[in-house]
């Protein structure tokens, strides 16, 4: 029998962590984000650190009962499981929130504070098509509307494991059917699905998935 094909989502706020927690749960975090968190000059930075790698070390306990994770990272820097290959995670982070996707399939994630940033007009002008830039400016909350498209792309670029080297400017967004579709240099991706959460309040996020899977969201304390 095929293997169900899955993703949860869990997501936390960090917001109160403080040098006290730093200390506490330092020695839970696996060598090379030690290191990192130590490296880090600003508290912030320090919490974000924190957050992120006790929530992936939560989710993927949860879900898959692995503990004591190792990491590595792929060709374009997005980290993946040494010992787990067929395992797939995601994290992003805003504003004091946190959040992990865990799957059997690949996966991308993306969390967004709803404000507008810095120069959005000047990303939209650049980095979106022309349906798009009318969808922002014709809608009630443009600033909203930016990030849902924004976390789309970004989640999308992560399932794919290239980031960035995927040109921002080349991808599109559409809703035929209420549901989004991406298309890289007029190509619809046939294989992203995703699906979007609203169920944050204050913030936008998105999570994209190599082909359909049942999606459950959890929110849990770190």
């Amino acid at each position: 029998m095929e293997q169900e094909r899955f993703a949860k989502t869990f997501w936390a706020d960090y917001s109160a962590f403080d040098e006290k927690k730093l200390i506490e749960c330092l020695p839970k975090m696996d060598e090379g984000r030690a290191s990192r968190i130590a490296r880090a000059a600003r508290t912030e930075t320090k919490c974000e650190l924190l957050a992120s790698g006790l929530i992936v070390r939560e989710s993927l306990s949860r879900v898959f009962g692995i503990e004591n994770p190792t990491f590595t990272v792929g060709e374009y820097g997005k980290p993946e499981l040494t010992d787990h290959p067929d395992v797939y995670f995601n994290l992003s982070h805003s504003k004091g929130t946190v959040a992990c996707t865990v799957s059997n399939v690949p996966c991308g994630l993306d969390i967004e504070h709803i404000e507008q940033p810095k120069h959005m007009e000047q990303i939209v002008n650049q980095f979106f098509s022309n349906f798009e830039r009318g969808a922002i400016l014709l809608s009630a909350e443009p600033a909203e509307a930016f990030l849902r498209l924004w976390t789309l792309r970004e989640s999308y670029v992560k399932m794919r494991g290239t980031g960035f080297a995927t040109g921002l400017s080349t991808l599109s967004c559409s809703f035929p059917t209420g549901e989004a579709r991406i298309a890289e240099s007029g190509v619809v991706q046939e294989d992203a699905s995703f699906t979007e959460m609203r169920n944050i309040y204050g913030w936008r996020a998105a999570i994209c998935t190599k082909g359909k899977v049942k999606h459950t969201c959890e929110k849990i304390a770190l």
